[in-house]
């Protein structure tokens, strides 16, 4: 770890200080994909949000992933219900209520590919390490960030990408 701010109060800071902050950036965000890889297993928002994961998963990949797969993270947990909201006194067809949407059908299948079958143990899968190459490829170009022009630096070849 590099020097410290010297503030208490962000109104206090300076341009050094962010500075200072800025220089620890890329390590850290090069360390997403670990963190992330850390807690996956079946759902990453799970370990941190079992009251609304796919809240939280939603979140965590909001800067990596386009609009669609944004919106099926997102809205996964009610489609997921389908399968399952019934034995449990809520509504299974509560994903009714985005009949029409664009992502519907693509949200749907994806839960009766990946959610539905999610507990079978005979399923075919593949060790977590088989999608490390692939995390830490979306990990290191976020989409849709407010701090990615800040972070952005420059490559050693003359392309700008994003401190990582």
């Amino acid at each position: 770890m590099g020097e410290r701010a010297t503030f208490t109060r962000m109104e206090d800071s300076t341009a050094d200080d962010w500075r200072r902050i800025g220089a620890e950036f890329p390590a850290f965000a090069s360390q997403l994909p670990d963190r992330l890889l850390a807690h996956l297993f079946h759902d990453v928002g799970d370990t941190l949000g079992c009251y609304n994961h796919f809240d939280i998963a939603a979140a965590v990949l909001k800067p990596f992933v386009s609009e669609p797969n944004l919106w099926m993270v997102q809205h996964h947990g009610i489609f997921q219900g389908y399968y399952f909201f019934h034995h449990i006194g809520l509504d299974r067809e509560m994903r009714e209520r985005f009949r029409g949407h664009p992502h519907f059908e693509r949200t749907a299948e994806f839960c009766a590919l990946y959610d539905n079958p999610a507990f079978d143990p005979k399923a075919e899968t593949l060790p977590l390490a088989a999608f490390d190459p692939l995390v830490r490829r979306v990990c290191a170009q976020p989409k849709n960030s407010i701090y990615q022009a800040a972070t952005s630096v420059t490559a050693p070849d003359g392309a700008a990408r994003a401190a990582a």
